[in-house]
């Protein structure tokens, strides 16, 4: 099955997820995007041809380091590139078409990010040190009150440990646990 495939991504067999990512690559012509095993603590592979990040290293956020942030950023544009997640549209707070990004609390689930206006994403990364500014944000947008940002907390929490306490370390390899197609994760897509 596949036997044309195999011979590229031989050193992938031992990944039924990894095997469908790259029978999808081949199929659509992406294999510049073809995985490669790294030895590095962050992943047992990596997809190739991920976007770079360009700007200042970024502090820890919810426990979650700049490396942690940074792959989330990248397999979340890996995926919007690859058609598997839906580009944003309209922020998940204001409603905003204008200068939109991604926002994830849990990096090491990124691939369910929520779509917000660089602005608010800004205020919401500084409520710790500001919490005035983004707590009016919330007076402002919230309509029942359990919208997911009426719920995030005013006092960093160190996430990333708990997770990795309760699920073990192979939790941080964002990649290899990543619900690539055929789970369509634009599905689940948070708007």
């Amino acid at each position: 099955m596949h036997n044309k495939y195999r011979s590229k991504f031989n050193h992938l067999r031992g990944s039924a997820i990894a095997f469908c990512i790259a029978i999808w690559l081949a199929k659509s012509n992406r294999l510049g995007r073809v995985l490669n095993p790294v030895a590095n603590s962050m992943s047992f592979f990596e997809l190739t041809g991920l976007p770079v990040w360009k700007w200042p290293r970024m502090p820890v956020y919810n426990g979650f380091t700049h490396e942690e942030r940074v792959r989330g950023w990248q397999l979340i544009h890996f995926c919007i590139d690859s058609g598997w997640l839906a580009k944003p549209e309209r922020c998940s707070i204001t409603g905003s078409s204008e200068n939109l990004q991604m926002h994830c609390e849990d990096y090491y689930s990124p691939w369910s990010p929520y779509p917000v206006s660089r602005s608010i994403h800004m205020a919401l990364h500084r409520r710790f040190r500001q919490p005035d500014p983004w707590n009016r944000i919330v007076e402002i947008h919230a309509v029942t009150g359990d919208e997911w940002f009426c719920t995030l907390a005013l006092k960093q929490i160190d996430l990333a440990a708990m997770l990795r306490a309760q699920h073990g370390a192979h939790i941080v390899d964002v990649f290899r646990r990543a619900p690539f197609p055929p789970n369509n994760i634009a599905a689940a897509q948070r708007g």
